[in-house]
Order: structure tokens, then C-alpha cells, then sequence
């Protein structure tokens, strides 16, 4: 009952010719890519009235674009009374909001231009039938001698019989529509249709659908002025559905006598109009059903138990319905009374949900509205953005730059990335992966690839899961090495005292050579510098040229005799 045509709502209720059932109720039936909202197909992507839900009408100064209220329209496009267009090739505000191409005309980067039907030529920006043209005989420009005519696209010195020179063309007066019973009366075009000449007067022929009311051409199925036959005008309150004038009930509504009501859960109409449920019962999905007992807090609505004082759809009563125009708000029941909550990300200012850092009609506060020519950025009116910038929620942004608004309003760069030139971006060095921007050399997470994690233990060099090399403790054990906290050499400890360690490259004989041993280092009498590799005593006759040091006769050790 909810979509059939023939059992709409209820058993028996056929949609009229030209409606579909929608939701139990009968609606206009819209072409592709529009929506029936109260008996009007409108756009849901554009209809500024309408924008993305029946009902849904953007405020004051905004626009819709693809179903959403935006305050700017995107790049490419321009607010022309509420609506986001493409002024380089919309033909009814064409360079200019409200600028109409004519007849026989398309609009193109921004202007427009020659469109010519079958059966005529441009010639000049101009179209022109080529078979009748005095001035364009054939092909444009080829002119007839003065006192010809043209017809079938040739000069003749005069027209058949039957045909009149209207301004060097052979025409029938009788038939044609350009020149209807005399020259130059030209019959109009109407909307839908075409315009025809019979016996030398002007008439309509209306396109599939449509019907010659006067001098127009209407959709007796649904024009409210004419609806079922002409001169058939629709109430106030009332639409042109199916060719007979109805009650507009929103959807899921019926009407009963004159009023919109619910089938499924109205009591005296439940099913179908006038079939009220016995005393004590109630409506339920269209049938009447007997009252349940409901547990303490809760009370029974049409055979559902509900908590009056939270729900929205029976808030303080069984069919109280919390609604609210309120713009990025969802309605709320609470203590059973209706009312209204911001959705995320704004804030709440009477009956009103808003931006107090970025809305121009409320900068900062509640009952703060920029001037104009201002907008609202970070909570203070600034004058209207520079150039380069772009107005985003009422704030003026770069989208080269900002990462929040990122070639365009709302597109944010996460996961550490920044806006460069339009793009997110990493930084230098970093690569970006599922858990954000990362550094492939030394994250252990991400070591050498996105995903790729090291052992426990174990640490990234250079884009390779390798063990940790060793800490040197110094020349005292728990001490930095000589300022070295971390460094490729290892520690031993001395042959004088095994408690204190020397960072060094390798060990000799127990002890540590390298960077701590240098030939400035005085020589031990235990001939420490003898087990040194390539280092000798000097200032010592014992010591001979290329020779070791012998045991405790040096004083320095340098690297060579003298």
C-alpha cells in the first residue's frame, strides 16, 4: 500500500492518471532527476526552496548547490536568485544573472549565440531559410537582383501562383505562421508548443501532453489554474493533482473531508477515510487494535509503547510530532516538550544553530551581524576576503595554504599533512601512510615502507630493522663517553682497574684503544702504550728508531721514534 498505483494507502484507493503512489500517498509523477514535494516537482539539488529534502529552505543569502545550503557557490558558478549556475552556458542568465538568450539562441563562455532550428541556416549570426531568402537565395550572402523573389532557393523574376512576395520570399498567406493572412504577421510561439497559420489566422499546436488553453499550452493534469479542462482554477490551499483539485497533504497524508490524516495510526480514519475504531481501541498500521498495558513510564500510542516525555513522534502525547525549520539542527523531545539541538560543530544562539567564529549574521555572538560588504572570520567581521582568498562558512581562506580548506571549502589534510599549493602534502622527508605522514628511514612502524614494523627490540636505520648498538658508559661507569652517548665504538674496561671502561675501537691486550689513547697520553710504567699498536716511547735512549717501547722506560707515547 505503500507504492501501489492501484491500492495506495488503502485497498482500493487508486492514484489518478498521471500520479504515482509515494509513501501510501498519491504525488505528482516527476521526470528523472526531480522530486514531487506537495504536488510541485523541484530539483533537490538546486531548488534553494527545497534543498536536499522537501521542505528544507536555505536562509536568507545562501544558495543551494547539490542538495546542500552553501553561503558561496563553488568555483565556476554564481548565485543567481538562490541557485548555483554556470553563467558561461546557462541560457536564462547567460554572463549575467538573469540575462536570457533569445529565441534561436545558446549560451557559450558567456554569451550568446546563433542556435538555428531545422530548416534554417546561420548566415551572419542571423538565421534565415535559405529556400526564401531574398538575401541569402540559396546559400547566405547570394543576393537577388532587385524585383526578384526567392523560392526553393532560386531568383525568379515573379512568385508561382498560389504564393505572395512577402519581402522577396514566395509564401502561402493562408499557412504561414511567419506571414499569417497578410505579410510580416508573424503568429506567436507559445511555451510547449508551436504556433500555426490556418486559413490566415493564427493558431497553437500544443506538444505531446499538453493542451491549447487560449494561447497557451498547460498540463491539464497538474496546472493549478487550469486543472482538467481550461478556465478550471484550484482553491487556495489546494493543487492540480491528476487533473482534479486536491487537498495538498504532505506525504504519508490522506484527505478526509478536507483535512490530511495518517491511515495507518489515525483513529477514526484508520485504513480509510471515516472508518473509526471502537471505543478503547486503537489505530494501528491501518487497523484498529485492541489498547496494550505499557510499563511503568511509558504510555501506549496507537499499540506502541513510548516514553512521551523523550519522543519526538509522541513528545508529551501520542502524536505530538517535534519538528523544527531550524537549519543544522535535529529536533529533540525533552520533559515533553519539543524543542531543538545543534548538530555537531555548531552552536546554538535562539532558534538558530551557527558558526559563531565564521557567520557573518552571527560573529562572535548570538546578535552580532557583520555589516555590509564584511565577513565573519574567527569570530570578528573583517572586510570581504582579498584576492586570492575565498569565503568559506562566512571566513576568508587561502585554499593554496589552508589546511582546513584545501583547493576548496571543507577539505581538510590530515594525519600531519599541510596545504601546499592547493595539495595535501607531507613534509620533506616523510612519506605519507594510513597513520599519517612518517619518516620510512627511522619509524619503527613504518621502517623502509607503510606498514612494514620492526621486532620489539629492534630500531629503523636508514629504512632497515637493526639491533641497537651499545651505549658506552665512559671513563666512568653511567657517564656519557667524552660526550659520546651513542656511538660505534665498545667499551672494556682497563687492565689498572676493571671498574672504570674507555670507549674505544677494539681491544688489546684488555685494554681500550682509540679515541681515548693518544700519543699525548704519558706512557705506564706497566708499558701500557708497548701493547698499542703503532705507537712508540720517545725522550728515552732505550727506545730505538722503528723499535717497542721496553717496559717502563717511557715518558710520551707518540706514534713513531724520533
Amino acid at each position: 500500500m505503500q507504492s501501489s498505483n492501484a491500492n495506495c494507502g488503502a485497498c482500493g484507493k487508486a492514484c489518478p492518471s498521471g500520479q504515482v503512489c509515494q509513501n501510501g500517498a498519491c504525488s505528482a509523477s516527476c521526470p528523472t532527476g526531480q522530486t514531487a514535494c506537495v504536488g510541485v516537482c523541484v530539483d533537490l539539488t538546486s531548488d534553494s526552496n527545497n534543498c536536499g529534502a522537501c521542505g528544507k529552505a536555505c536562509p536568507s543569502g545562501q544558495a543551494c548547490h547539490n542538495g546542500t545550503c552553501v553561503v558561496s557557490c563553488p568555483s565556476g558558478t554564481t548565485n543567481c536568485s538562490g541557485a548555483c549556475v554556470n553563467l558561461a552556458t546557462d541560457s536564462s542568465n547567460c554572463g549575467a544573472c538573469g540575462q536570457t538568450c533569445g529565441t534561436n539562441h545558446v549560451c557559450s563562455n558567456g554569451g550568446c549565440v546563433v542556435s538555428c532550428p531545422a530548416g534554417q541556416t546561420n548566415c551572419s549570426g542571423v538565421c534565415v531559410d535559405l529556400q526564401g531568402d531574398i538575401s541569402n537565395c540559396g546559400a547566405c550572402g547570394k543576393v537577388c537582383p532587385t524585383g526578384q523573389v526567392c523560392h526553393t532557393g532560386t531568383c525568379m523574376i515573379s512568385c508561382p501562383s498560389g504564393l505572395t512576395n512577402c519581402s522577396g520570399a514566395c509564401v502561402d498567406l493562408s499557412s504561414n505562421a511567419g506571414n499569417c493572412g497578410t505579410c510580416g504577421h508573424a503568429c506567436t510561439v507559445p511555451a510547449n508548443g508551436a504556433a500555426i497559420c490556418t486559413t490566415g489566422t493564427c493558431g497553437i499546436t500544443c506538444n505531446g501532453g499538453y493542451t491549447a488553453c487560449g494561447i497557451t499550452c498547460v498540463n491539464t493534469q497538474t496546472d493549478s489554474n487550469n486543472c482538467g479542462h481550461c478556465g478550471t482554477i484550484c482553491p487556495s490551499g489546494q493543487t492540480c493533482q491528476g487533473g482534479v483539485c486536491l487537498l495538498s497533504c504532505p506525504t504519508g497524508t490522506n484527505d478526509c473531508g478536507g483535512i490530511c490524516v495518517d491511515f495507518a495510526t489515525d483513529d477514526r480514519n484508520c485504513g480509510k477515510c471515516s472508518n473509526a475504531c471502537n471505543a478503547g481501541d486503537i489505530c494501528l498500521n491501518g487497523v484498529c487494535t485492541s489498547v496494550i498495558v505499557c510499563p511503568g513510564g511509558q504510555s501506549p500510542c496507537h499499540g506502541v509503547c513510548v516514553n512521551t516525555q523523550t519522543d519526538t513522534r509522541n513528545c508529551g502525547g501520542c502524536d505530538t510530532v517535534c519538528t523544527t525549520t531550524v537549519v543544522n539542527a535535529t529536533a529533540t523531545c525533552t520533559a515533553g516538550s519539543c524543542g531543538f539541538a545543534c548538530d555537531a560543530g555548531f552552536d546554538q544562539c535562539p532558534n538558530a544553530c551557527v558558526h559563531l567564529q565564521t557567520d557573518s549574521n552571527h560573529c562572535g555572538g548570538c546578535t552580532n551581524a557583520c555589516p555590509s560588504g564584511q565577513v565573519c572570520q574567527g569570530g570578528t567581521c573583517v572586510t570581504t576576503c582579498p584576492a586570492g582568498q575565498i569565503a568559506c562558512g562566512g571566513a576568508c581562506v587561502d585554499p593554496l595554504s589552508d589546511s582546513n580548506n584545501c583547493s576548496g571549502c571543507g577539505k581538510t589534510c590530515t594525519g600531519g599533512q599541510t596545504c601546499k599549493g592547493g595539495a595535501c602534502v607531507c613534509p620533506v622527508g616523510t612519506t605519507s601512510c594510513p597513520s599519517g605522514c612518517v619518516d620510512l628511514q627511522s619509524d619503527t612502524s613504518n621502517c623502509g615502507g607503510c606498514g612494514s614494523k620492526c621486532l620489539p627490540g629492534t630500531n629503523c636505520a636508514n629504512g632497515t630493522c637493526v639491533s641497537p648498538p651499545p651505549i658506552c658508559n665512559g671513563n666512568v661507569q653511567g657517564k656519557s663517553c667524552g660526550g659520546i652517548t651513542t656511538c660505534s665504538c665498545l667499551c672494556y674496561p682497563t687492565a689498572d682497574n676493571p671498574s672504570v671502561t674507555m670507549c674505544g675501537n677494539q681491544s688489546f691486550g684488555g685494554h681500550c684503544i682509540g679515541s681515548d689513547c693518544s700519543h699525548a697520553t704519558p706512557c705506564k710504567n706497566n708499558g701500557d702504550c708497548r701493547l698499542l699498536p703503532g705507537y712508540f716511547c720517545a725522550l728515552n735512549a732505550c727506545c730505538g728508531v722503528g723499535a717497542p717501547c721496553p717496559d717502563a722506560c717511557c715518558s710520551v707515547c707518540v706514534p713513531t721514534c724520533p
